[in-house]
């Protein structure tokens, strides 16, 4: 159970509609996302799952990195080719009334004649599929493995606040109003509390940890493969709202007070909602309601009073 992972294991009886036609398992990496982004201009791209051992750049949300000893973890990218907008229908129309922290300016490239702003489609599409590889991500590990657990704004997975799971969204404009996104998913399975930083080790975990059971990353990982296809299969788009829905069932409860880094700054409120366009809704203390995108915006600690 502790070995490399194993094609025939996680490809043994799986009828994928489209995440993990392919599946390509490496060793060692920089990143499995810059691994994902090597297939973007393959005919059969789309679909396409990368898992590795090690990463020797792993990289989180807001530039952080994700470490992890050899062969302890499930560390997977999908890439996502959506060459017309169609992966999320029935989008919002129309403003929010709300004051929101405005997003910084885009620095996605690509040999794809990248645009240097994406469409309001390709925002609210980039926060909805974050918040759609969190659900599979949860929805996966207690599957697998049984084990209660949730998910903490915008898309890390915890049991009992400390972060077992973790998503990062890339998105690449390409031609004619397409978009690529690489979607990473890091779950801890074999870690102990000494392979996490002593920095880390009251806000961190691992399946290991938390379950009774061996745990085996096959059935995990093959439990991610099945439940990211079923979200993002070709036979139907996902509705941003039923998306919204179906997070905030699995989520850490709504009305909780938190701490929030915004740009260097910090701000204190009552969490009290999710947007479609995956923004946390926050009444803050000083007075008034304010969104926050996840691209720069961090929950420091809940709880705060």
């Amino acid at each position: 159970m502790h070995g490399p992972l194993q094609y025939e294991r996680l490809t043994r009886d799986r009828r994928a509609t489209r995440v993990g036609r392919r599946i390509v398992l490496r060793d060692e990496v920089a990143s499995t996302n810059d691994e994902a982004w090597r297939f973007l201009d393959q005919p059969d791209g789309d679909g396409t799952a990368v898992f590795a051992e090690y990463q020797s750049r792993g990289r989180g949300r807001l530039g952080r990195r994700w470490e992890s000893p050899r062969g302890a973890s499930v560390m997977c990218s999908i890439l996502l080719i959506e060459k017309a907008p169609g992966l999320i229908a029935d989008l919002p129309h129309g403003q929010t009334s709300l004051p929101m922290a405005p997003d910084p300016p885009s620095t996605s490239s690509s040999h794809h004649q990248a645009r240097n702003t994406p469409s309001s489609h390709q925002g609210v599409a980039n926060g909805v599929i974050g918040l759609i590889a969190a659900i599979a991500c949860r929805d996966a590990i207690l599957a697998a493995t049984h084990l209660p657990c949730e998910i903490q704004w915008p898309n890390d997975v915890v049991v009992q606040g400390r972060k077992l799971a973790g998503v990062l969204i890339e998105m690449r404009s390409i031609d004619q109003g397409g978009s690529a996104y690489g979607v990473g998913v890091g779950i801890n399975c074999l870690q102990h509390a000494k392979h996490f930083d002593p920095s880390l080790r009251e806000r961190a975990t691992s399946l290991d940890l938390e379950c009774p059971q061996s745990i085996d990353r096959h059935q995990v990982a093959r439990s991610l493969l099945d439940e990211l296809d079923r979200w993002f299969g070709y036979d139907r788009p996902s509705d941003a709202g039923a998306v919204r829905e179906a997070w905030i069932q699995r989520a850490a409860p709504l009305g909780r007070r938190l701490r929030l880094r915004h740009r260097g700054t910090e701000f204190v409120g009552q969490m009290i909602d999710v947007d479609p366009l995956a923004h946390l809704v926050v009444q803050l203390d000083e007075g008034g309601r304010r969104l926050f995108s996840a691209d720069d915006t961090t929950v420091v600690s809940y709880g705060d009073r």
